[in-house]
């Protein structure tokens, strides 16, 4: 990729119109791309056939070719559910954790929960594979892009579930930095702390179902400085990450914790060229996690 001329770069950002770097190919963008999930249109419901068009168009490939992305990473979805449930141990913590949190479960999140290939949908998949959790469901609110800001307004889309739990992952794109220059913090670390209490208290007192926070898996510092231009309008650093993880922490002491991610020697598996986004082996090993930080909360 660096050595591609930044002419035939732009050119070719500008053909598939938007912005994305080149190593982000039309199936990985779709993961991503879920236009039905906005709260102006999933408050009114987005007609299904509008709705790809309105990705196809984001994507830059024909609504076709969207639908067969589409098709594959359900395919991709369900053959991963099977095999983590062939795993020693986690089918045991499926079943505890959904005894916590009770049939009904809403997600909410941002890119790395809004992804086609997510924990959450990984999550759906082996609920609905499960005999003995018939009757579970788990609905996927998440939202690329989303801070916990952009999050309270989306709560009556929370309440439409009549859910029995939320699960919230939450608090990467707090951290980002606006502006090239200026480098603003989107939310601040103060800001994050009353989000948050305030979706517990809208879980709790709202719906009157359990709320989960679960914190953010860390990022790859030098994978997203390698492509990350220096005069990008946004940017992520650890830094910023871990104030938000500090924040998490003294703010909700039952946090489902991500410890270790990615394992020793496993960060080429674990992410995206990014750093910031997991591969869907990345996604398998959050949902190992947070089964097992489910099963045994209080």
């Amino acid at each position: 990729m660096g050595d591609e001329p930044m002419g035939d770069l732009v050119e070719e950002q500008a053909r598939r119109g938007n912005g994305a770097p080149p190593w982000l190919d039309a199936a990985t963008i779709a993961r991503y791309t879920h236009f039905e999930r906005l709260p102006q249109h999933a408050m009114v419901g987005l007609e299904p056939e509008l709705g790809l068009l309105l990705d196809a168009h984001f994507v830059g490939c024909p609504p076709q070719q969207l639908q067969a992305i589409r098709d594959e990473h359900a395919r991709a979805v369900t053959a991963a559910a099977e095999d983590l449930l062939a795993e020693p141990g986690f089918a045991d913590d499926l079943l505890r954790a959904v005894a916590v949190t009770g049939p009904r479960i809403v997600v909410l999140g941002d890119s790395i929960t809004a992804d086609s290939l997510s924990w959450a949908n990984l999550l759906a998949a082996c609920v609905t594979l499960v005999s003995a959790l018939d009757g579970a469901s788990v609905v996927n609110l998440a939202v690329s892009g989303s801070t916990t800001s952009e999050t309270i307004p989306m709560f009556d889309l929370v309440a439409r579930e009549e859910p029995t739990a939320v699960l919230a992952m939450l608090g990467t794109n707090d951290g980002r930095r606006q502006g090239s220059t200026a480098g603003v913090r989107t939310v601040s670390a103060g800001e994050t702390r009353r989000n948050l209490l305030a979706l517990q208290q809208l879980t709790e007192d709202e719906v009157g179902a359990r709320f989960f926070a679960v914190a953010p898996p860390p990022m790859d510092q030098q994978r997203y400085l390698a492509v990350t231009p220096e005069a990008s309008p946004t940017r992520f650093t650890t830094e910023d990450l871990d104030d938000t993880l500090a924040v998490l922490r003294g703010t909700l002491p039952g946090l489902i914790e991500l410890p270790d991610l990615p394992d020793d020697g496993q960060a080429d598996e674990f992410w995206l060229p990014d750093g910031l986004h997991p591969t869907l082996a990345g996604q398998r090993a959050l949902l190992r996690r947070i089964a097992y930080g489910l099963a045994r909360a209080a």
